[in-house]
């Protein structure tokens, strides 16, 4: 089902929206639901801040306000999802204004060329299916750049600055939260999402929303394969205002310079 531009374009804002800082000031349970992809990895580079040139149903954006920058980390550790150590990862960060010359945030501290071969722990969230596989900008070099290639960082921190029991309990809490996302079947959430877009019972969409955010990014994508199925343009949208409640509130410290 082709999503019409004007809702590729709300979809946009919806997706990139959490992503304008790192999301959470500290490693718990929200950060891990999530992430799909827990890592430990080395900075390689951190790319300069780009113009975005358009976005999805080719309108053009103003490039005085979006930007982005990209950073590509080697992987050393895998400690959740299906990435794999030793390889390669490019985490895209989108801004709402072009302004370089601003104060940074706490993110552009950690996420910056003066940290290059430094091991950083990695909560990251794939942008896959977040976005219709088209792109959005041409890089200077003409390297065509796809968001839903990228990983959006959901908690940035460099090892050598943590707490001993933060990478300590890690491993149980990604136990605790992915054994919780679990209870619910592909089917339950599926369902779940379908209150969503047709029920008009209050008890039932509270029950589904229950369902779904407890699911982390399988709740996610649960309401987003609504979305693609839907040929309603109302149901659309409030499945897509539906995602923005279920995606973690930017920390102010980390998006005032930004704004």
């Amino acid at each position: 089902m082709r999503v019409a531009p004007a809702l590729l374009i709300l979809l946009f804002f919806i997706s990139t929206r959490p992503t304008t800082a790192c999301l959470r000031p500290t490693v718990d349970q929200q950060a891990v639901g999530w992430s799909t992809d827990i890592v430990e990895a080395t900075l390689i580079t951190a790319g300069k801040r780009q113009r975005l040139a358009s976005y999805p149903g080719g309108a053009k954006l103003n490039a005085a306000l979006w930007s982005y920058q990209l950073y590509k980390f080697k992987l050393t550790r895998v400690l959740d999802g299906k990435l794999k150590a030793g390889e390669d990862v490019e985490v895209v960060r989108l801004f709402v204004a072009y302004s370089p010359s601003r104060s940074h945030t706490k993110c552009d501290e950690k996420l910056s060329n003066a940290n290059r071969g430094k091991s950083f722990l990695l909560l990251l969230r794939s942008r896959a299916g977040l976005l219709p596989g088209m792109p959005i900008s041409e890089a200077p070099t003409s390297t065509l750049i796809t968001l839903n290639a990228c990983y959006s960082p959901v908690y940035v921190a460099e090892k050598s600055t943590l707490q001993p029991e933060t990478t300590s309990e890690l491993p149980e809490l990604i136990k605790l939260v992915r054994g919780r996302e679990a209870v619910s079947t592909e089917q339950e959430l599926s369902t779940a999402a379908h209150v969503i877009a047709t029920s008009t019972d209050k008890d039932q969409v509270e029950h589904a929303t229950q369902v779904l955010s407890k699911s982390g990014m399988r709740g996610v994508q649960a309401l987003q394969g609504e979305i693609e199925t839907s040929s309603d343009h109302d149901v659309k949208v409030r499945l897509l205002n539906w995602l923005v409640q279920l995606a973690p509130a930017v920390p102010k410290s980390e998006n005032r310079s930004h704004r």
